[in-house]
């Protein structure tokens, strides 16, 4: 995957979901090795190939929380 580089060397990789108008919601951030470590490695496959990381988890926040909500 080829993904957009700030000028200080992080990779953006904007999120799997979208909002109505199809931009992404959201757009991590990731150090020049992402790819050597495992964890970060397979959120950005997740997120780029998939549903997202953790999409249930974000489901869930998405039906059950308001705009202005507090979660702790």
């Amino acid at each position: 995957m080829a993904l957009d580089q700030t000028p200080e060397g992080l990779y953006l990789l904007p999120s799997a979901q979208k909002h109505a108008d199809g931009t992404p919601r959201f757009t991590l951030s990731l150090p020049p090795s992402y790819n050597a470590d495992p964890g970060l490695s397979l959120l950005a496959k997740l997120e780029a190939e998939h549903a997202g990381f953790e999409f249930t988890t974000r489901a869930f926040f998405d039906r059950h929380l308001q705009a202005g909500d507090i979660f702790f």
